[in-house]
């Protein structure tokens, strides 16, 4: 799965192996990566809704179309899991993910392409999925 040109693949990497250090406490098949996204499956979805992926997110996919770390602490929806027009979200958002599994929702905004952090009404703009990956990782090793 390592992609040189991914400029994601040292957090990629450190994921997996704190998932890996994690199995002999949470059990095996806690964490999953699915394998990594065609890239026609992006532009297909792109063009079908007509909207566009932020590219710090295509990274991910192109690491893991589709990922569960940890139980619940975060999922990463694959292309075709990607819910747009949910009515349980701001019009603007598009969901790609959960969060801790207490109903925090990952999202992107249409209007902006800016990855937001979905809660009980409050809203959280990230610079770049890169930040999400970092939450991810002090979250996995502060249970080490």
């Amino acid at each position: 799965m390592e992609n040189k040109n991914n400029r994601f693949q040292k957090e990629f990497d450190e994921i997996k192996n704190l998932c890996k250090e994690l199995e002999k406490d949470y059990g095996d098949g806690n964490s999953w990566f699915n394998p990594p996204v065609d890239e026609n499956e992006i532009l297909d979805w792109e063009r079908e809704n007509g909207l566009t992926i932020p590219e710090s997110y295509k990274e991910w996919l192109r690491f893991s179309n589709g990922s569960q770390i940890l139980n619940q602490l975060a999922q990463f929806l694959g292309v075709k899991e990607i819910k747009v027009n949910l009515n349980i979200l701001p019009t603007d958002f598009v969901l790609i993910g959960a969060l801790i599994g207490d109903g925090e929702d990952l999202c992107f905004s249409k209007s902006t392409g800016k990855i937001v952090r979905y809660f009980e009404g409050e809203q959280t703009e990230l610079n770049d999925f890169k930040e999400m990956l970092e939450w991810v990782i002090e979250h996995l090793e502060g249970r080490l």
